[in-house]
C-alpha cells in the first residue's frame, strides 16, 4: 500500500510551522496511543504512521528532503522506521518527546492480556428482546500444570540475560534509541530455568471454553458487547484482557427493522381487503389481531403498537403492517363467473359513479379536462 504524504497524515499545511507541526503530531497521538485504544490494531497502525510522519518532519534537515524528493528522499523512503516495532515502543517515543501523559511508566512485565474478540450471529427476534446464551470463545487460559508460574518441577525464574531484566531491547534508528519488547523472555524479564512442560513456559494454554453472556435488548448489528477480565491472560499471570462481542444480527425473511420500528408486508385477498375483517398478523412477539377496514387499498399502512424492537431504557417500537392485495393467478370456471358477475354490477351501477372507484372516477375526470371534452 502506498504511503501517505506525511503533511495529512498530521493534517498540516506543507509550510506549517516546528511548533505546529509539534501541536498536530501530540493531539493526533494522545487520540491513538495505545493506552487509550488497547486491543485497537487499526489504533496501533494510526499510531505508528503518525510518529513515522513526526520523525521525518521534526527534522529540519529530513523534512527538506522530503519536501523535495518525497518519499524518495535519502534515509526517508523504504519501508517504515517503525515496521515490526512493538507499539509500546513507538508510545515511548512519544513518551520521550511529551513526556508520560497518562500517568505513570507503564510496567511492560505486567502488562495486561490480548482482547479477544468474536462475532456473535443472533436472530433479529433475540436482537429485539434480548437473549442469555452461552459462546464459546478460543482463548489463552492459566497453565493448570504450574499455575500460570511458567515454572516446571524444581524450575525457578532467572533474570533474563537478553534484555536484563528489563523485558526490553534498546536499538537505535537514525538518531532515536527505540525500544522493543524482548523476544526470549516475552518481555516479562524472567526466564524459567526448567520451563513448564505444558506450556513450555509461557505460564498459558491454549483453550476453547463457554462463557455465560447477556445481550441486551435493542442491540444493534455492528455493536460489542464487552466482558471485562474475560480476554486472555497475561504474560505469566499478568492480568487478562477483555473479550469483546460483535453481534451481527441475521436478515430477517418477513421483518425489516428502522431504528426500534418493524415493517412487514402483509398479503390480503381482494374480498378481504374490500370487505373488511380480522386477518392474523406476524410479529417479532407472536402473532397478533388486525381489523381490516373495508376497502382497504394496496399499500395501506396499519400500525400495530408496541409490537416493534425493545428500548434499551424501556418500552417498544411499534411495528408497521403494509397491506400487499394479491390478484388471484388463477381461476375456476366458478370463480371466473363470480368476478364476470360483479364486473357486470359495477357496469350497470356504473363504473365512473365515483361510489365504488373514486380514484378511477378522479382519473377519468382529469383525462377530460385534458382532451377538452
Amino acid at each position: 500500500m502506498p504511503k501517505r504524504d506525511y503533511y495529512e497524515v498530521l493534517g498540516v499545511d506543507r509550510d506549517a510551522a516546528s511548533a505546529e507541526i509539534k501541536r498536530a503530531y501530540r493531539k493526533l497521538a494522545m487520540e491513538h496511543h495505545p493506552d487509550k485504544n488497547p486491543g485497537d490494531r487499526s489504533a496501533e497502525g494510526k499510531f505508528k504512521e503518525l510518529a513515522e510522519a513526526y520523525q521525518v518532519l521534526s527534522d529540519p534537515d529530513k523534512r527538506a528532503n522530503y519536501d523535495r524528493f518525497g518519499h524518495q528522499a535519502p534515509g526517508i523512503g523504504g519501508d517504515s522506521p517503525f515496521q515490526g516495532v512493538d507499539v509500546e515502543s513507538v508510545a515511548d517515543f512519544f513518551e520521550s518527546i511529551f513526556g508520560d501523559v497518562f500517568g505513570g511508566v507503564r510496567d511492560r512485565r505486567h502488562r495486561r492480556g490480548r482482547d479477544v474478540r468474536v462475532d456473535i450471529p443472533i436472530s433479529l427476534e433475540d436482537a429485539a428482546r434480548g437473549i442469555d446464551r452461552d459462546v464459546t470463545v478460543p482463548r489463552r487460559v492459566p497453565c493448570g500444570s504450574c499455575k500460570g508460574t511458567g515454572l516446571g518441577p524444581g524450575g525457578r525464574s532467572e533474570t533474563c540475560p537478553s534484555c536484563g531484566g528489563s523485558g526490553q531491547r534498546r536499538f537505535q534508528q537514525g538518531f532515536f534509541m527505540l525500544m522493543r519488547t524482548c523476544q526470549q523472555c516475552d518481555g516479562v524479564g524472567t526466564i524459567a530455568t526448567k520451563p513448564c512442560p505444558e506450556c513450555r513456559g509461557s505460564g498459558s494454554v491454549a483453550r476453547e471454553e463457554k462463557v455465560p453472556v447477556s445481550i441486551p435488548a435493542g442491540i444493534r448489528s455492528g455493536e460489542t458487547v464487552t466482558l471485562a477480565g474475560m480476554g486472555e491472560v497475561g504474560p505469566r499471570g499478568a492480568p487478562p484482557g477483555d473479550l469483546v462481542l460483535r453481534v451481527v444480527v441475521r436478515e430477517h425473511p418477513v421483518f425489516v427493522r428502522d431504528e426500534d420500528d418493524i415493517h412487514v408486508k402483509v398479503p390480503v385477498t381482494y374480498p378481504q381487503a374490500a370487505l373488511g375483517g380480522t386477518i392474523e398478523v406476524p410479529t417479532l412477539w407472536g402473532p397478533v389481531e388486525l381489523k381490516l377496514r373495508p376497502g382497504t387499498q394496496p399499500g395501506q399502512t396499519y400500525r400495530i403498537r408496541a409490537k416493534g424492537v425493545a428500548h434499551a431504557g424501556f418500552g417498544k417500537g411499534d411495528q408497521f403492517a403494509h397491506i400487499d392485495i394479491e390478484i388471484p393467478v388463477s381461476l375456476d370456471a366458478r370463480q371466473r363467473g363470480l368476478i364476470e358477475e360483479l364486473d357486470r354490477t359495477f357496469a350497470e351501477g356504473g363504473r365512473e359513479s365515483g361510489r365504488a372507484h373514486p380514484k378511477r372516477k378522479g382519473f377519468l375526470d382529469v383525462l377530460k379536462g385534458m382532451l377538452g371534452s
